[in-house]
């Protein structure tokens, strides 16, 4: 879930990332998420936070197979 993840948010050090996991988890079809795009993600969120390159996401984008044009890429 990013709803209850994100109401602490404003109480952590530094950025914050819901990583998007609503109904991952929990649900029957927990299977069919793939884990791609929560690891793409987490590598944004260090990108913001110059821990990384923004290369890096964008190598890491292509190799995964995520479709970072749509939406919201984590529901298919």
């Amino acid at each position: 879930m990013k709803a209850l993840p994100n109401l602490i948010a404003p109480w952590m050090p530094g950025r914050y990332v819901a990583l998007g996991t609503d109904g991952y988890g929990l649900g029957e079809a927990r299977h069919t998420r793939p884990r791609t795009y929560l690891d793409g993600g987490a590598l944004y969120g260090l990108a913001q936070d110059g821990q990384i390159k923004y290369e890096r996401v964008e190598e890491a984008i292509a190799r995964l197979g995520i479709d970072a044009n749509k939406v919201e890429p984590a529901r298919q």
